[in-house]
């Protein structure tokens, strides 16, 4: 019944009939579809006073899988890695190509989209935080490449959150790999000489006042 170039015109008809005085405009690409199917993809802004906010979803039409309906659902491919901080069922709903646009826009806003919003909104928050732990971690990254010899093997990323680091003393054959965290390391050594290692954990088990006290004498020793 549809290719995805008259579902595209079908949509936009639908969403002319959404509320002028919230949606600020919205956007209708083709979507990827299989063949008999037809898909599009939307970016409806809307603005109130909850604030200005894009939603993305899809509209397919599929003679098998809809019974010949259309079938609106979320795009979640922004926030793909935060999907299991969700508590209540994506709504999902299926509507007949045959209903008026006016019609099909009072039944899209009712059943989608008001309860797609909130979860949207939970979702960019989500991303918000992880964004800003990412930074945080990729701080720590830097504050740790500013020690001479110490190597970036990788940056802390949306879907991991941590950074990776590494070094090799080619005169002591001494190694260490180094998991990068917003508040702490994870350090594997590899091959330390003794001194090193005991000076290492002397520092890790002492009291923090005494440890410059502990590294001035060490190096008043070395010297």
């Amino acid at each position: 019944m549809f290719t995805t170039s008259t579902l595209a015109i079908h949509v936009e008809a639908i969403l002319s009939h959404l509320r002028k005085d919230v949606v600020e405009s919205y956007q209708v690409e083709p979507g990827f579809a299989p063949q008999d199917s037809a898909s599009v993809k939307v970016k409806l802004t809307v603005s109130d006073e909850k604030g200005k906010i894009t939603l993305p979803f899809y509209v397919t039409y599929n003679d098998y899988q809809a019974q010949g309906k259309l079938r609106v659902q979320g795009d979640y491919t922004e926030f793909s890695n935060f999907l299991y901080i969700l508590d209540v069922p994506k709504p999902d709903i299926n509507l007949s190509p045959t209903k008026a646009p006016i019609v099909a826009a009072a039944d899209i806003s009712r059943r989608f989209l008001e309860p797609f919003r909130p979860i949207v909104e939970k979702l960019i928050v989500r991303k918000a935080e992880n964004a800003a732990y990412v930074a945080r971690v990729n701080s720590n990254v830097d504050e740790l490449l500013s020690v001479p010899g110490v190597r970036l093997v990788k940056r802390s990323e949306e879907k991991d959150g941590q950074g990776a680091l590494d070094f090799y003393r080619r005169d002591n054959l001494s190694s260490g790999d180094i998991q990068v965290f917003e508040k702490s390391v994870n350090l594997k050594l590899n091959s330390v000489p003794i001194d090193r290692a005991k000076l290492i954990l002397e520092i890790l088990l002492a009291e923090v006042p005494s440890i410059v006290g502990m590294i001035e004498e060490r190096m008043r020793k070395d010297s």
